[in-house]
């Protein structure tokens, strides 16, 4: 199973980085990145006249921001393109995203914390796949001469069988 893979490909890792003449030590296993998702009371969301679209169009701008034009530069030789969005520190939390208002059908604005809810969790990672399969990959550099080879093959044939 991909556990298993994993396992052995840390045992494996951790065989290249104490073996002398192995540098650059790495694998294709990702660390797990939190996400996000804000999830919309609709009927919160309705009493105060806001819609789904404008609740994600405003997270949209205030996290990726939007392209507004292009600026002529008489030095560059290709069009900047002019960015708006939030300042870094405006745009990094939760609490400061759901501070951000939404102007809903009554006139009034709307703070995004009364009609969402911030769920938590971690985002799904990549599975690299080698002819159909799951596969798990150690990677290192050597610049000297090393038994890497022989100690890697006498540890994956040895975990193998148990």
């Amino acid at each position: 199973d991909y556990e298993r893979q994993i396992a052995l490909a840390r045992e494996i890792k951790g065989l290249f980085a104490k073996t002398p003449g192995v540098v650059d030590v790495d694998w294709y296993v990702e660390d797990p990145q939190a996400r996000v998702r804000f999830v919309l009371d609709r009927e919160k969301a309705a009493l105060h006249g806001v819609t789904a679209e404008q609740v994600a169009q405003t997270l949209r701008l205030a996290v990726g921001g939007l392209t507004v034009g292009l600026a002529h530069l008489p030095k560059e030789k290709e069009d900047v393109s002019l960015l708006v969005r939030l300042p870094r520190e405006e745009r990094s939390g939760v609490t400061s995203l759901t501070d951000l208002h939404v102007l809903g059908t009554t006139g009034r604005l709307v703070p995004l914390r009364e009609v969402v809810h911030p769920e938590e969790g971690v985002q799904a990672h990549n599975i690299y796949r080698k002819n159909m399969k799951r596969v798990v990959y150690v990677t290192g550099d050597t610049f000297a001469r090393s038994s890497v080879p022989r100690r890697a093959s006498r540890l994956i044939t040895s975990t193998a069988r148990t």
